[in-house]
C-alpha cells in the first residue's frame, strides 16, 4: 500500500490537555495544525471526576467537560485531529520532519510531543476495583483533599510517590 503524504507547520503527538493546549496556541498563531492522538482526545485527564483547581471553574468541573472545552477551542483556532498512532518520527531533515502513521507519511516544519504519561499499577488482587476515583489515586496535588483525615498508603519511591 503506498501511503498518502500530507503537509503541516506543526504537528502536535499528543492529545490530551498539553497537546490540545499547544494546538490552541498554534492555531491562534494561523499555523497549519495537526494533532495526532492514537486513542481519545483529552488524554487521562478526561477520566477525571472533578477538576476543582482549574482557573475558571470555582465549583469544579469534570476532566472530560473541560478537556472538551479545550478540544473544541483548538478545532475553533483551525486545528485539525486525527485519531491514529505516530509509528514512527523523522528529525533527520531540517525543515521537513516527518510523522509515518498506518496511512499516511504527515510532513512538518516542527513537531511538538505531548505523549502524557500512564500511572503505574501493582497488578495486586482486585486493583482494578478501585481505580478512576474508587480509592485508588495517582495524583497527591489532584486528590490530597479528599484524602483528609483518612489513613493513606502510598506506593513507590522517590519524587512520584
Amino acid at each position: 500500500m503506498k501511503k498518502k503524504h500530507a503537509y503541516y507547520d506543526i504537528i502536535i503527538i499528543g492529545g490530551g490537555p498539553a497537546g490540545l493546549t499547544a494546538a490552541i496556541y498554534t492555531g491562534r498563531a494561523k499555523l497549519k495544525t495537526l494533532v495526532l492522538e492514537k486513542s481519545f482526545i483529552g488524554g487521562s485527564a478526561s477520566s477525571s471526576s472533578e477538576i476543582i483547581n482549574y482557573p475558571g471553574f470555582p465549583s469544579g468541573i469534570t476532566g472530560l467537560a473541560l478537556t472538551k472545552l479545550f478540544h473544541e477551542q483548538a478545532k475553533l483556532l483551525g486545528a485539525e485531529f486525527k485519531l491514529t498512532a505516530a509509528k514512527k518520527v523523522n528529525f533527520s531533515t531540517q525543515n521537513d520532519y516527518t510523522v509515518d502513521t498506518f496511512r499516511t507519511i504527515y510532513h512538518a516544519k516542527s513537531i511538538i510531543i505531548t505523549a502524557g504519561g500512564i500511572p503505574c499499577l501493582t497488578n495486586a488482587k482486585n486493583e482494578e476495583k478501585f481505580l478512576f476515583d474508587k480509592g485508588i489515586s495517582f495524583c497527591a496535588t489532584c486528590d490530597a483533599a479528599a484524602c483528609e483525615n483518612k489513613t493513606i498508603l502510598v506506593v513507590g519511591s522517590g519524587n512520584a510517590a
